[in-house]
């Protein structure tokens, strides 16, 4: 019965991880498939393709004031804090805030959705790439 090893013809050890695996057959874990899925979801959001405004409240940090930092100019959301550490910190606004905060900008800014979606992914699994 052949192996990975064998099949993909990739030098992997018996308890490595599995994230080079996934790098070379091009394809997401499951907590990057939902990152990739809430991340889709705030890109509608961002562009108003989608009515997500009753499902997550986003607001642009260069809302909040008007000075021209690096943190508002590329395109990121204000992330409030919550004051307890059970409500709040999972929800979908802050998920999606975190998430879409971390996404470089070149990224955020493709013109469509397919290309977003695509560089995206692409992002994510070179984050799985070892060296």
């Amino acid at each position: 019965m052949a192996t990975y090893n064998d099949k993909f013809n990739i030098n992997l050890g018996r308890f490595t991880h599995s994230k080079p695996l996934f790098h070379y057959l091009n394809i997401l874990e499951l907590d990057d498939i939902f990152y990739l899925q809430l991340a889709i979801l705030t890109y509608d959001h961002e562009k108003g393709t989608k009515p997500t405004t009753d499902i997550i409240k986003l607001v642009k940090a260069n809302t909040i004031h008007s000075y021209p930092t690096r943190y508002s100019s590329s395109n990121n959301f204000y992330l409030s804090y919550s004051h307890t550490t059970r409500y709040g910190l999972k929800s979908l606004t802050t998920e999606c805030t975190k998430l879409w905060n971390s996404i470089p900008s070149e990224i955020k800014t493709k013109p469509s959705k397919q290309v977003f979606k695509k560089h995206l992914k692409k992002y994510f699994i070179n984050l799985y790439n070892p060296s």
